[in-house]
C-alpha cells in the first residue's frame, strides 16, 4: 500500500515484536512500519487499554506522516540451489554445538550433513535435487527437496523414506494446514502425520503398540525430520514460535500408521475415507492441540462409552474442536481421533460401519452450549443456517460441523483407548510417489 501512496502502519504488541519483524524479513520488507504497543491488548481494563494507546500514539502519528523504507543493507537472497557448503574444524560435538548456536538443529545432536551423505540420500527419490516444494513460515525458506534431504540426514533416515517425508511436507504446506501458523502461535502445537497404504509395511512405519513413541526407528525419525524443517527452514525458535509453554513433541512430531489389518469388519482405511484408492499410499496431516487419551474399560456397550467420551471432550480447551472454532464451514478443520483396534470392536459389534459410527459418536458426545465457553457467534451463526435451528443454551455443539467431517484413525495396542487430538488448522492429504 505504501508503493501506491497509502500512510500504512502495523501495529504489533512487544511480546510479539520479533515474530513481526522475522515475518516481515520473510516476505521481503526488512524495512517496515511498526508502532509497538504494550502487551496484552486483551483481558485488560479499559482505562489500561486506553492509557497503552496514548503512549504510542504520537509514534503513530509521526510514522504516518514521515515513515520512509531504509534501503536495505541486507545481502540479497541466496539461490535455494545449490545449497552452500561451509567447513567447522574440530570433532561432531564441536560442530553440533556450532550448529546449535546457528540454530541449525533444534539444541539436539544430529548426524552430519556432509555432501557425501546428502547425495546419498537423494537416491532415495526420483525428483530433482533442485525442486521446490513451497516456503515455509514464518521466515518463508526456501523448501527444495535437497534441504528435505539435508535434514532427513540430520534427523537419521534412510534414502528410502524420502518419498514418505516429501509428501508429509507437500501436505503440510496446503493453506488449509497453517503450517505457518502452527509454527508461531502461543498454544503448544504440533504436527500429527497419518500413513496409509502400502507405504506403511514397506517402511516398517509403526502401527501398534507405542505406535507414537520410544523405539519407533522410522516413526521418530521421520517426526524429527519434519520438526527440524519447521523450525530450521521456518526459523520457528523460540522468540519466533511463540509457543507458551512448548511441548516435547516440539522435537519429534507425532507420526503413525493405521492399522489398517484391525480395521472393524466393512470398514475402508481412513485414506480410502478421504477418496483415495485402496492400493494407494497416503500421507494426511494436521497441525493439532496435545492429544487426550480417553481411556474406560468399564464401558460395556458403545452407548455407555460414548458418554464417557463426551464428558472427557468437555473439558478447558476441547471446545476450539466443535464446529470449526475459526467460524468458518470448513470440514477440513475438525478433531482426529485415533481409536485403538480393541475400541473399535464395539463398532464391529453393533455392526455399524464408518459413516453410521461418525454418526453416534457426532450425536452421542454432543454437549448443549450452556456447557461450552469459547465458542464465538459466527460459529454458531453458520451453525444454526447449516441445520435451519434456532441457538439456545440448551441447543447440542457437537464435535463437528456434520458426522462425515470426523476423522477417524485405526492404530495403537490393545487397550480401551482413543486419542482426541484438538486441530489448530485443516487437514490435508497428498499421495507418496516417488
Amino acid at each position: 500500500m505504501e508503493k501506491v501512496g497509502i500512510p500504512t502502519l502495523t501495529i504489533v504488541t512487544s511480546a510479539f515484536s520479533s515474530l513481526a519483524d522475522n515475518t516481515a524479513a520473510g516476505e521481503g520488507a526488512p524495512s517496515w512500519c511498526k508502532s509497538v504497543i504494550e502487551h496484552p491488548v486483551g483481558g485488560i481494563s479499559e482505562a489500561q487499554v486506553r492509557a497503552n494507546v496514548d503512549k504510542i500514539w504520537p509514534d503513530i502519528k509521526a510514522k504516518l506522516t514521515g515513515w520512509k523504507p531504509q534501503a536495505s543493507t541486507a545481502a540479497a537472497s541466496a539461490q535455494p540451489y545449490p545449497l552452500k557448503t561451509f567447513k567447522v574444524k574440530g570433532d561432531e560435538a564441536t560442530v553440533n554445538e556450532f550448529m546449535s548456536r546457528r540454530h541449525y538443529t533444534m539444541s539436539l545432536p544430529v548426524i552430519l550433513p556432509t555432501k557425501e551423505r546428502v547425495e546419498k540420500m537423494l537416491t532415495g527419490t526420483t525428483r530433482a535435487p533442485s525442486e521446490v516444494l513451497g516456503k515455509v513460515g514464518p521466515r518463508d525458506g526456501v523448501l527444495t527437496v535437497e534441504l528435505v534431504a539435508v535434514h532427513a540426514v540430520m534427523a537419521g533416515c534412510k534414502p528410502e523414506y524420502m518419498p514418505a517425508i516429501i509428501a508429509a511436507c507437500e501436505a503440510l504446506l496446503d493453506p488449509a494446514v497453517n503450517w505457518r501458523g502452527c509454527n508461531t502461535s502461543t498454544g503448544s502445537l504440533t504436527m500429527l502425520i497419518v500413513y496409509n497404504g502400502p507405504i506403511v509395511k514397506k517402511l516398517g512405519i509403526a502401527n501398534s503398540v507405542g505406535a507414537a513413541g520410544a523405539s519407533q526407528p522410522v516413526n521418530n525419525r521421520i517426526g524429527y525430520c519434519l520438526s527440524l524443517i519447521a523450525e530450521v527452514v521456518g526459523g520457528s525458535f523460540p522468540g519466533v514460535d511463540m509457543s507458551n509453554l512448548g511441548a516435547p513433541s516440539d522435537l519429534v512430531a507425532w507420526v503413525v500408521g493405521e492399522d489398517e489389518a484391525h480395521l472393524p469388519k466393512g470398514w475402508d482405511s481412513f485414506a480410502v475415507s478421504r477418496g483415495f484408492g485402496k492400493d494407494e499410499s497416503v500421507v494426511t496431516v494436521a497441525g493439532v492441540y496435545p492429544g487426550v487419551d480417553h481411556m474406560d474399560h468399564s464401558a460395556t456397550t458403545l452407548d455407555r462409552y460414548l458418554e464417557g467420551f463426551r464428558s472427557v471432550t468437555g473439558m478447558g480447551g476441547i471446545f476450539r474442536s466443535r464446529i470449526g472454532y475459526q467460524g468458518t464451514d470448513n470440514k477440513d478443520i475438525t478433531p482426529i481421533i485415533i481409536f485403538s483396534p480393541e475400541l473399535l470392536n464395539f463398532a464391529s459389534d453393533n455392526g455399524l460401519d464408518r459413516a453410521a459410527f461418525q454418526k453416534a459418536f457426532w450425536e452421542k458426545t454432543s454437549l448443549p452450549l450452556k456447557y461450552l465457553a469459547g465458542i464465538n457467534q459466527s460459529q454458531l451463526d453458520i451453525f444454526a443456517k447449516r441445520y435451519g435451528i434456532e441457538i439456545t443454551p440448551d441447543t447440542m455443539i457437537p464435535q463437528a460441523m456434520a458426522p462425515e467431517d470426523l476423522c477417524i484413525v485405526v492404530s495403537g495396542g490393545m487397550g480401551k483407548h482413543a486419542h482426541l487430538f484438538t486441530p489448530f488448522g485443516g487437514c490435508a492429504s497428498r499421495v507418496v510417489g516417488n
